[in-house]
């Protein structure tokens, strides 16, 4: 079984018997943090990191500004098919953070220090697990072109 994201394939012979498969056979991100017992992961390039999952505390903070410089282009990872467009977008990332937030992770994503959105752990339920910074959502828009 494989999860595919451009650039980077990971394999697993035999899964946690509570991760689930999407119906095209895909792993899903959330379920896919369990395969993860302890520690920290960084992710770089160019001596900067733009991505820290922390096992431990059961957070994963991703930094704006290192994504950019990365070259990796958000919009192809979280690309939905073409019928729904950013309606399908947003009804899954409700769905995702839910799912996150069951778990017990904490997703954050910042620019330079600053806090543009959270979700999963510790966000109401009442805005659907998700908490945007209303300032900072052309730095959204920036990211997702």
């Amino acid at each position: 079984m494989q999860s595919k994201v451009p650039g980077m394939v990971i394999s697993l012979e035999r899964p946690p018997p509570d991760m689930t498969l999407s119906k095209q056979g895909e792993i899903d991100v959330v379920d896919m943090l369990s395969i993860f017992s302890k520690g920290t992961l960084k992710v770089g390039v160019n001596g900067g990191s733009f991505l820290k999952v922390d096992v431990d505390s059961q957070t994963i903070d991703i930094e704006a500004k290192g994504l950019k410089e990365s070259g990796i282009q958000v919009s192809t990872l979280v690309r939905t098919n073409n019928d729904g467009g950013i309606r399908k977008l947003l009804r899954s990332s409700r769905s995702m953070a839910k799912k996150f937030s069951e778990k017990g992770w904490r997703v954050a994503l910042s620019d330079r220090g600053s806090s543009v959105m959270r979700l999963g752990r510790g966000v109401s339920k009442v805005s659907g697990y998700i908490t945007i910074n209303p300032m900072k959502i052309r730095t959204i828009l920036e990211i997702l072109q």
